[in-house]
């Protein structure tokens, strides 16, 4: 992903080391295809966005022509209050849980792109240059007839009740992680946990979606398939890895899985690579209407807008539990589905899929997920600390802090299960002043700071250790996205 520096030298307790900055590119946007640099669009009624390059010669949301917005994408979740959105971004100040909510949907509309053409969000938008295979008709049928089996329930009342969809779909997003690419199980899995409602931390906010997607782990050996590493996600369910054939050489360059118990205790959804919103109608679909006008925004139901700003409020969680470069979810409406993206600077939507009908762009959002870039997660930020050495420093070092009175008191996991350990990480940064040489930074549990907000800096802070350091030299990290460029910057 990209490495970060620090600079050699007296890092006693408490001041960092001295700053230094180093700039990353921003996650792969899609490639302008005009001359005039706008994305080519399947209707002419949807305006495009408009991209800027950067030095690196990428491509990165930079800014949209308000003139030129489409007019599904006027402001859904009004009423915006500026002091109330600064305490989200900055403040630990806790919001209740209707401001909460509110206020993160004041936020995606305000960095709203879409709705997109189906070819151009999933092939441009969200997985640039990955190649997907062609769906073969028995398959398609397959999926089409599991999918059909999802049905609303009717309640006494005779409104339709979403509660009978869950398992359906659950049953058949498994049946495409196992069906949809030939000799091959996607690493992830689907959760029903509408149900559970766990808290983010003890006293937090108890907003659950109903069905969560987890990276699912498998079992390894040095011979073995090793799968992408994730900290925090639960996934026990074990597929069996090769032991010999095609493909050991490129796997075993993988990150190594989590070996311990404490790495998979949190399964917490909001850790996870993503989840599914589910209503029983399309009504319920924030953009229903897709051909109001900025003027007739303001039409949009208390369903609609409530519906977006449940959905926007699971974002802004998940970015908050787990480092990421993006985050992509599912919603389901009744017979219609849409596909979410958020990233640093931008929440895109795609236009409506009758799912029923053509399940294969759901599918392949689903393969994507699975495969493309490491499902979003910033693996140079959420590394853990499995070596035995290392875990003994963190401990010893937290102990050391505690007395130099860096923290106040024995260490409390956000949530139940989690410890020191398994809320550490292991950073790999290059030195400034050795550009071939690197160092191994532990922190020392979460961060002691991150932003609420999605859009913006998404700054996280760690008290941490350098490997090799004295045993009163501590670290302060603080990890940030740059206003320039999307670029990415740390501090030490």
């Amino acid at each position: 992903m990209g490495s970060r520096q620090i600079t050699p030298g007296d890092m006693g307790p408490p001041a960092a080391a001295e700053t230094s900055l180093l700039a990353r590119g921003p996650t792969p946007a899609p490639n302008a295809r005009g001359d005039d640099k706008t994305p080519r669009t399947d209707r002419a009624d949807v305006p495009a966005v408009k991209y800027e390059s950067d030095p690196a010669g990428r491509n990165a949301i930079r800014h949209y022509n308000r003139v030129d917005k489409p007019a599904t994408s006027a402001s859904i979740a009004s009423g915006g209050n500026g002091y109330l959105q600064s305490r989200m971004m900055h403040a630990n100040v806790p919001l209740n849980q209707s401001e909460h909510r509110r206020i993160a949907g004041i936020e995606g509309s305000d960095h709203l792109y879409g709705p997109l053409p189906l070819k151009y969000f999933l092939y441009e938008g969200c997985f640039p240059g990955h190649r997907f295979a062609a769906m073969k008709s028995v398959m398609k049928k397959s999926f089409q007839d599991m999918l059909n089996g999802v049905r609303p329930g009717l309640r006494s009342s005779g409104k339709l009740c979403e509660r009978s969809m869950y398992d359906p779909l659950v049953e058949c997003f498994t049946s495409i992680t196992n069906k949809a690419v030939p000799k091959s199980v996607l690493p992830i899995e689907f959760r029903n946990i509408a149900d559970t409602r766990p808290a983010e931390m003890q006293g937090g906010y108890r907003s659950t979606p109903d069905i969560c997607i987890l990276r699912r782990l498998s079992e390894s050996d040095d011979e073995g398939e090793s799968v992408v590493n994730s900290k925090k996600m639960s996934g026990k369910v074990k597929t069996k890895g090769e032991a010999k054939g095609k493909g050991k050489e490129k796997e075993s360059r993988r990150p190594k899985p989590p070996r311990t118990q404490e790495e998979l205790v949190d399964d917490y959804w909001g850790c996870g690579l993503g989840f599914v919103e589910v209503k029983a109608s399309e009504k319920a679909d924030p953009f229903y209407q897709e051909d109001l006008t900025a003027n007739e925004a303001s039409q949009r139901t208390e369903e609609q807008v409530d519906t977006w700003n449940q959905i926007q409020e699971y974002a802004a969680i998940a970015f908050r539990n787990v480092p990421r470069t993006f985050l992509l979810a599912i919603g389901i409406f009744g017979d219609v589905a849409r596909l979410f993206r958020w990233d640093r600077s931008s929440v895109m939507v795609s236009h409506c899929i009758r799912y029923k009908d053509d399940p294969k762009p759901l599918v392949e959002f689903i393969i994507g997920l699975a495969n493309y870039a490491n499902s979003g997660l910033d693996t140079s930020a959420c590394m853990p600390v499995v070596d035995p050495a290392e875990r003994t420093l963190v401990e010893r070092s937290y102990q050391e802090a505690l007395r130099l009175g860096l923290f106040e008191g024995p260490y409390k996991g956000l949530r139940g299960g989690l410890t020191l350990l398994s809320e550490s990480s292991r950073m790999t940064i290059r030195s400034k002043e050795d550009a071939g040489a690197f160092h191994t930074v532990l922190t020392l549990g979460r961060p002691i700071f991150c932003s609420k907000s999605i859009v913006g800096r998404g700054t996280r802070v760690w008290i941490a250790k350098k490997v090799g350091s004295g045993e009163k030299e501590f670290l302060v990290v603080k990890d940030q996205w740059a206003d320039d460029v999307g670029k990415r910057q740390y501090s030490m």
